[in-house]
Parts: structure tokens; sequence; C-alpha cells
């Protein structure tokens, strides 16, 4: 299994809250089809927060982004007793802005088997869009080493 800063049901059924605020933010850039309604990694250089900026202003607000808002909260109930075989090698590529609430609440998604790996990148969703290349090389390698 892999996942690219995936959430976590325990985890965000804690704060149910900014589901919704994020839903309404998200309304609002629909709207006014300028807000941005992400965070962006306080950690981040600069000219990489404004890259991300960027790039979130563009996505904010899409119908698909509002349909699985307004849905969250039910998915999130329906997944949260869910498990991952510990059999199962999995990577997990975390963002640093989340990983607290990954070790205050528990990765799901990592089993403590050999072939396993918690990586911690210093970034959010968006590093995928920017280094597509960077993010396929740690897949890559991760699959070459289970065989």
């Amino acid at each position: 299994m892999i996942g690219i800063d995936p959430t976590a049901p325990k985890i965000m059924l804690h704060d149910t809250d900014q589901l919704n605020i994020s839903l309404n933010e998200a309304k609002q850039s629909q709207k006014s089809n300028q807000g941005m309604d992400t965070d962006i990694n306080p950690w981040l250089p600069d000219p990489l927060a404004k890259q991300a900026k960027k790039i979130y202003q563009k996505k904010s607000g899409n119908f698909f982004e509002i349909d699985e808002l307004k849905e969250a909260v039910r998915t999130l109930k329906k997944t949260q007793d869910m498990k991952i075989g510990t059999e199962l090698p999995t990577l997990s590529i975390l963002s640093a802005l989340n990983y607290p609430d990954y070790i205050k609440w528990g990765n799901p998604y990592f089993n403590e088997n050999n072939a396993s790996i918690q990586l911690v990148l210093n970034g959010h969703h968006f590093l995928q869009w920017l280094h597509p290349q960077l993010i396929a090389g740690f897949i890559s390698f991760f699959v070459d080493n289970l065989i």
C-alpha cells in the first residue's frame, strides 16, 4: 500500500469542525474564484510556499472538493475501524505539517514489518504536483526493494 499524505479517519474525526470550515472556504473559493482553502506548511521556504499557494488557488473550490468535504464525516465514520493486514508492505509519505497528528493518534497505514516505511517530507499535498519525479523515485525504490 502506498499513501501520499493520506487522511487518517481517527485523526480527522477529532477535528470535524475543521472539515466544516474547509467546506465553507471551498464554497467561498468557488464563488470568488480567488480563494484558497488549505494550509500552507509554515516551514516551507518562501519560493515553495508561493508555488504551493498558486497551485492551491487553482484547485480550490472545484466541485469534486466540495462534494468530498460534504461527505467527509460519513466516509470517515465508515472507515475509522478499517485496518491493513500486518503482512502488507506500506509506504506512507507523510507531510511534516500533519506528522504530529500521526504521532498522537497513530498511523493506520503503517505496518511495523521490515518492508514498511514512513517517509516524512517538509511539504504538503502539493509536493507530488511540483516534484512528480521525486515522489515517483521514492515509490519506485519502495517497489523495487519488495522483489
